[in-house]
C-alpha cells in the first residue's frame, strides 16, 4: 500500500471530472432566488410578530386536534 509507506500521504485524487455544482451559473442563480425568497418570507414573519398587540401575545395557543388537559 503506497499510502502506508509515505510519511505524509496525500488524499486520493477525485474520481469524477464533473465540475462542482457551486461553480455552475445556473446553480448560483437558483441559490440567489432561494435566498431572496427566504429573506422576503422572513421579513413577513417578523412583521407579523411586530404587529401583534399585547393581548394577542397573551392569548393561549390552540390547535384543532389538541387534547384538552383536565
Amino acid at each position: 500500500m503506497m499510502m502506508r509507506e509515505q510519511d505524509n500521504p496525500r488524499p486520493c485524487p477525485p474520481t469524477t471530472t464533473r465540475p462542482s455544482p457551486l461553480n455552475d451559473a445556473t446553480t448560483r442563480k437558483n441559490l440567489t432566488a432561494v435566498f431572496t425568497d427566504f429573506q422576503a418570507k422572513r421579513a413577513q414573519f417578523i412583521a407579523f410578530f411586530k404587529n401583534l398587540t399585547d393581548e394577542e401575545w397573551e392569548r393561549a395557543a390552540s390547535t384543532p386536534n389538541a387534547a384538552t388537559s383536565p
